[in-house]
């Protein structure tokens, strides 16, 4: 019998990658364990650039439009996501972080939740991007295994070519 862990903590997004994440967190962890499934709600990247426009025009940004339309796609993530960890006979618990400007980075906020949760092992799924600028695992992933302090399973995406 493989060692499995009372609670892990994934990142989910929604994104095929992070669901992928996911079904691997249902695999490895123990039936009635608990998964903690952690979405960042990360609009800082708006604020930047509203911040660095010039002050005749630039981006008229709806910050309300955009975190409602979130929160509705969020919802939607996260009964999917409930409904996948319940059928696998494990506990799921939720949590939506909102960045704020001065965080540091999601991976950050996401590691030290994950801590706090008592999580084992934290798993996020590999994010295509640019390799020369991620490098293999994508900035997110990467930050968690150089900086984490929990261990780190990274889902990789699905090749095409395997059947």
């Amino acid at each position: 019998m493989h060692d499995m862990v009372s609670c892990c903590a994934v990142a989910v997004d929604g994104s095929d990658s992070s669901m992928d994440a996911l079904a691997w967190a249902c695999r490895l962890t123990e039936p009635g364990g608990t998964i903690v499934m952690i979405d960042i709600q990360d609009f800082t990247p708006l604020y930047n650039e509203m911040g660095m426009t010039p002050f005749s025009g630039g981006p008229n940004v709806d910050v309300d439009r955009v975190s409602r339309q979130w929160d509705r796609y969020a919802s939607t993530v996260k009964d999917k996501a409930m409904e996948m960890v319940a059928g696998a006979g494990r506990v799921g618990e939720w949590e939506i972080l909102t960045m704020q400007p001065g965080d540091g980075s999601p991976a950050a906020i996401f590691d030290k939740a994950a801590a706090e949760h008592h999580a084992e092992l934290v798993m996020v799924g590999q994010h295509h991007g640019s390799t020369r600028i991620e490098g293999l695992f994508g900035s997110f992933p990467r930050w968690l295994v150089i900086h984490g302090r929990l261990p780190v399973l990274i889902v990789p995406v699905p090749r095409k070519d395997t059947p």
